[in-house]
């Protein structure tokens, strides 16, 4: 294609372009476009702008000249594009930039129109992401010219809801499953399900029509240029509310009352312009974090857009190094199993991918700062300002506490708790409000820390102004009562009123219809498109998980040689006639139990689908479509190292030339393609991992039994013989049969000829069966003929397309949520209530006592705790550390280091706290010390040289790190996210596994050894639990295990559920 635009400067005469008059010259600021967050790596600028000034438009800046060009027709475009060859001279396409295949569409002639024009503005070096003179601001214009030159124009809008209510259906379980209340709702789901008092999904009502209010009585707006910050305890509905605000409400919630875009209700091309980042990090753990970003910019910056490959390139340098991920964009996001990324970098790439793509509008983020380091928050935070501030962008953060620095960077703020609003306004009105109602921040609380915990019963009398007693509310309902009597909840209606939440920068253009139909569509690629990349993806996906792919093949080889050392050369005679239905009938079940290994990565893709199918990334055919097509080599491996093993060392059938081998082969892949489809199924179709363990071997168990091997097809009753018509394993191993025996001839022995006959008359025995067709007929009553064999083939693969079809549905239909609200059986609304307010007051600390800090009063029967103050010690004699803490004076002078109680438990006095500290649970405080910690990881040769630029197969995470920690001192491990703080953590804790450690620990002068473990306690960065087990049980079960049974007497437990003491 040829070029006319002058590569010269900006602003030099004959140059292409024109310097846009309100750009920033000479900045490099390095962030996310318009496609994401614009994070600069510096502390960036701003200047809050007043709210009369956020819904004002700016003037537009000058465009490049090449803007101002008249616009070709579609005719002259296509003569100019074959004046350059990208057409053929009939007009059509060129497949492989030779052979003429197709005329182009209209999108795809705008397109080219638009490249013709612009030309390689990329080359210049102010809109070059790689220059050093690249200009963040002046890129950001001119990207959105070139979409608006393609049809695609942005308003600005805002968004309101007037008392938004959100109700979820109440769902009756018991606290506990047991065997029989599951047997009990498994058998009685499906008659309740029948009256419409069940979904078999998730549970039973108590009445028809029993909900639970998430959200009550919402309201509040937010212009375009504005941000909201959502302010709450856990629970409190942040999460349902930008569910809702995104469009994207689960398909339980009952939503009442009104959301408006720009004084418009939500059509299906908003889903486009909105922009929800959640709370949770769910990303396939085998993938980079550049396959992650790549395949988000790939499905939100569609083909059609001109310079597709190029703005998809520039924004993933961008978002990666605006993130500060440009240095692991080689790292896979890894999990429990797999090394990867930290939790702030997994965090961070959630953001990015996410955002890489869409040019929203409406962004809403959800606890996104959960694992960042502040200074990144702060950062990601303050570029949302700059762009509310320049592109009237909307933006509405739930967070539970950020800093001050943040707070004041927000325009507006709503504080939730329970569900209910307990102000809205601007967040400079917020403390002024809440002391005109009788609560003062104290001066040493920052203001988000006071608005979350000012409705907490447990803290918020430390803010109850004096006289106040009485008259400041104190539940939940007094504080929404106070606000919606309130002047600030007036400013609120009037603003409904006058119709503030309607306004809406208009588009200098009207979207044309064809463009404006792309964007109503659910996914904005192709189906072809989104099946090309989904394969893309699903296949790096296996082949990166190397540790499971060599499992897989490694498996089907030992277990083909054992099968193959059991029945090595099995002869034909009568005797080995009877041998090769078994080797058939268990290679099918090793092919068919093999498909369960793939049960766990199922579920762990399945959180990733359900995200990116709502951030509209994809559909849902193309993705079963592209899992479909990556199994058929995946599968033809498997099967081809088990049979071309075993068919040769168990001597089956070779004759016909090989044509045998290569038939049961393909039944062997058939059916494993059709199980892996079941499992599958069953993986997209059940609520969770336990029930999916449950039911898939229950249906294989039955595959096996009715496969007429166990049982011959004549010997099952006839009431079951629908089990053995439905039973896939059946029809593959009818087929296998057929192919083995006939054409086989069978020779007896000496021993096996019939009838017995005494001698001379031996010559009148004969062979019972002599052909293999003979002996199937008489043994398995099987159809012999030669095409039932590719008939049973049908019929498997008919069961892999009706597998197929039900996981398409599954994935397509059933959503599993955690939205729906749980009651326990036999609990009644007005006793959940109290249990909740009893939950909300009650305190209940545990105190760190030893034996000295315990003493018994002489008076009466009761023990009187009797707590020694806290030591402070204004530092730390460094002799201590380098000297065993070795006699009892140093020891008992050491104890008194580690006291600390609270004031609350100094005066506690329940029964609880007297029997806990009666014990001696005393222990020997110890000096820690670590010098020269280095910790090295295994990896690639090339991922080493990239990253250290040495020729090695190590990387190194702690380099030389040194530090001591003394008793009644808490050390704080700060740094940046990914700076090694958990690994430095994972060291000392003695949790790592892999890799190599360098340097010394001590305690009290020793070397750590196998008891360290003992007196070591670490709380890790993930919650890991048994999720049957209740709090009881978790802290009964670590206290047995961890302390001698006569410790036992005496100390009470508390049952989560009745809050009785056992």
């Amino acid at each position: 294609m040829k070029v006319e635009t002058s590569m010269t400067e900006p602003g030099v005469e004959g140059g292409g372009y024109v310097e846009p008059s309100n750009a920033i010259n000479g900045s490099a600021s390095d962030g996310l476009d318009n496609a994401g967050l614009t994070v600069a790596n510096g502390v960036n600028s701003y200047t809050k702008h007043s709210e009369e000034g956020s819904s004002g438009s700016e003037e537009s800046p000058k465009k490049p000249d090449f803007f101002s060009r008249t616009k070709l027709s579609d005719e002259e475009i296509k003569s100019k594009l074959v004046e350059d060859g990208t057409l053929s001279k009939n007009g059509r396409l060129k497949l492989l930039g030779k052979i003429p295949y197709r005329k182009p569409t209209q999108f795809e002639l705008r397109k080219l129109e638009v490249e013709e024009r612009l030309g390689k503005w990329y080359e210049i070096p102010k809109y070059n992401v790689d220059s050093q003179e690249f200009d963040n601001e002046a890129y950001n214009k001119l990207v959105d010219e070139i979409y608006e030159e393609f049809g695609q124009h942005s308003g600005r809008v805002g968004v309101s809801f007037q008392d938004l209510t959100v109700k979820v259906p109440v769902y009756t379980e018991p606290p506990i499953k047991t065997v029989y209340t599951a047997t009990k709702g498994l058998l009685l789901k499906p008659l309740k399900a029948a009256f419409g008092f069940c979904n078999p999904l998730k549970g039973c009502k108590p009445d028809k029509g029993d909900t639970h209010a998430i959200l009550s009585n919402i309201s509040g707006y937010v212009l375009p240029g504005e941000m909201l910050l959502v302010l709450g305890p856990p629970g409190c509905g942040m999460s349902t509310l930008l569910n809702v605000l995104a469009n994207n409400p689960d398909s339980d919630f009952e939503i009442e009352g009104q959301v408006l875009y720009g004084g418009k209700e939500a059509d299906s091309s908003l889903q486009h312009f909105v922009r929800l980042v959640g709370q949770e990090d769910y990303h396939i753990a085998s993938l980079s974090v550049r396959d992650t970003l790549s395949f988000a910019s790939e499905c939100c910056i569609p083909d059609f857009i001109p310079f597709a490959e190029r703005l998809r390139s520039d924004r993933l340098k961008l978002v990666a190094k605006g993130l500060g991920l440009d240095h692991v964009l080689g790292t896979p996001l890894g999990n429990n199993k797999i090394r990867g990324v930290s939790g702030g970098e997994k965090k961070r790439v959630t953001i990015g991918e996410m955002t890489i793509g869409k040019r929203a509008q409406l962004n809403l983020l959800d606890g996104f700062t959960r694992g960042l380091d502040a200074a990144v928050s702060l950062d990601i935070v303050r570029s949302m300002r700059n762009m509310a501030d320049l592109d009237q962008q909307v933006f509405i953060c739930a967070m539970q506490q950020p800093s001050e620095e943040i707070y004041r960077l927000f325009d507006k703020v709503l504080l939730l708790d329970q569900g209910k609003c307990l102000f809205f306004g601007k967040t400079e009105d917020a403390v002024p409000y809440f002391r005109s109602i009788g609560y003062l921040k104290p001066e040493r609380r920052m203001t988000p820390e006071f608005l979350v915990s000012v409705s907490d019963p447990r803290t918020h009398k430390s803010a109850l102004m004096e006289g106040w007693e009485n008259k400041a509310p104190s539940s939940i309902n007094e504080f929404e009562k106070c606000f919606r009597e309130s002047s600030y909840f007036a400013k609120v209606v009037r603003g409904f009123r006058e119709e503030e939440h309607s306004k809406m920068i208009p588009p200098k253009d009207s979207t044309p219809s064809d463009i404006e139909r792309y964007y109503h569509r659910h996914a904005l690629q192709p189906l072809q498109r989104q099946t090309q990349l989904l394969f893309k993806r699903q296949f790096l996906m296996e082949i990166k998980n190397k540790p499971a792919l060599l499992t897989r093949f490694i498996r089907y080889v030992i277990m083909s040689l054992i099968m193959g050392a059991l029945f090595w050369q099995t002869s034909t005679d009568e005797a080995g006639a009877g041998v090769f239905p078994g080797i058939l009938f268990i290679s099918i079940i090793t092919i068919g139990l093999g498909s369960m290994s793939t049960l766990p990565g199922i579920y762990e893709t399945r959180q990733v689908f359900y995200k990116q199918k709502d951030a509209n990334f994809f559909d849902p055919p193309p993705y079963i479509l592209a899992q479909t097509v990556v199994d058929f080599p995946l599968t033809f491996l498997e099967s081809l190292i088990y049979s071309a093993i075993l068919y040769f060392m168990a001597g089956l059938n070779s004759a016909d030339g090989g044509r045998k081998f290569g038939f049961f082969l393909f039944a062997m892949w058939i059916i494993d393609m059709a199980m892996s489809t079941m499992i599958r199924m069953i993986g997209v179709g059940t609520r969770s991992f336990h029930e999916a363990t449950a039911v898939a071997p229950a249906i294989i168990i039955l595959n096996v039994v009715f496969a007429g091997f166990i049982i011959p097809r004549n010997d099952i009753p006839g009431w079951w013989i629908w089990l053995y018509w439905l039973s896939a394993f059946n029809y593959i191993l009818d087929s296998v049969m057929i192919n083995q025996y006939v054409g086989l001839k069978l020779y007896c022995l000496s021993s096996e000829f019939v009838p017995k006959l005494p001698t001379p008359f031996e010559s009148y025995e004969t062979c019972p069966v002599s052909t293999g067709v003979a002996y199937l007929k008489e043994r398995y009553g099987i159809f012999t003929a030669v095409y039932w064999k590719w008939l049973d083939i049908v019929i498997v693969v008919g069961f892999y397309l009706f597998f197929l079809s039900l996981s398409a549905l599954a994935l397509m239909f059933i959503r599993f949520s955690t939205k729906a609200f749980i009651r326990p059986e036999g609990s009644s609304p007005l006793e959940e209530e109290r249990l909740e307010h009893s939950l909300r007051v009650s305190q209940i600390s545990l105190p760190r006592l030893d034996s000295q800090s315990v003493s018994t009063s002489p008076q009466g029967n009761d023990e009187q705790v009797v707590v020694n103050p806290r030591i402070e010690q204004d530092a730390v004699d460094m002799s201590v550390l380098n000297n065993e803490v070795g006699t009892e004076e140093e020891q008992q002078d050491a104890r008194v280091v580690d006291r600390q109680s609270t004031e609350s438990n100094r005066a506690d006095s329940s029964v609880a706290m007297r029997s806990f500290a009666a014990h001696d649970i005393g222990f020997r405080p110890v000096y820690m010390t670590w010098t020269n910690l280095s910790y090295f990881v295994k990896v690639s040769r090339k991922y080493a040289k990239e990253k250290t630029g040495q020729d090695t197969n190590e990387l190194q995470l702690l380099h030389d790190v040194n530090g001591y920690a003394v008793p009644g001192r808490m050390i704080a491990l700060v740094g940046a996210s990914g700076a090694g703080k958990t690994t430095l953590l994972d060291v000392l804790a003695q949790r790592k596994t892999q890799g190599r450690t360098l340097g010394q620990i001590l305690l009290n002068k020793k070397p750590i050894d196998r008891f360290y473990r003992r007196i070591a306690g670490y709380v890790e960065q993930f919650d890991i639990h048994n999720e049957y087990a209740t709090s009881t049980n978790a802290f009964s079960n670590h206290w047995i295990l961890n302390f001698k049974d006569s410790l036992l007497s005496g100390c009470l437990l508390f049952d989560s559920t009745s809050s009785k003491a056992i």
